[in-house]
């Protein structure tokens, strides 16, 4: 286990971004099943390790952290009932690829910062353990 809990949960987010990029680029779904495993794994360990630690400090930042996951979770579903081939199927991804970039830039920028204040690195540590 190298790095910091903050560079693993980065690196979980290029991943995915790079996943992205590629099946957009190729308007197929070759990589959404990957996307969509790495989504979910990546969401749940945020929502049951890192985020209720973090509420007392912003819960409104938190709190909006959940939602955004709630509707990336519900584009997913979407994405899950339509045809790889239906243009609208393109269209749903490019919306999950904007909520997940926009999502990542505000938990990089303020979450990680939050965290970074209130968490001991055994804290850090603990939450890292969990989510590997």
């Amino acid at each position: 286990m190298s790095g910091n809990l903050y560079d693993y949960l980065k690196k979980e987010h290029m991943e995915v971004l790079e996943l992205f990029r590629i099946t957009l680029d190729q308007k197929i779904q070759s990589y959404y099943p990957e996307i969509k495993e790495k989504l979910y794994k990546h969401m749940d360990n945020e929502e049951k390790y890192l985020y209720p630690s973090l509420e007392v400090f912003d819960k409104i930042t938190i709190l909006e952290g959940y939602e955004e996951h709630a509707i990336a979770k519900r584009l997913i579903n979407d994405l899950d009932l339509r045809d790889q081939y239906d243009e609208k199927w393109v269209a749903k991804a490019k919306v999950l690829n904007e909520i997940i970039k926009h999502h990542i830039k505000e938990e990089e920028t303020y979450i990680f910062k939050i965290a970074e204040k209130i968490l001991n690195k055994d804290d850090e540590l603990k939450i890292l353990n969990q989510i590997q």
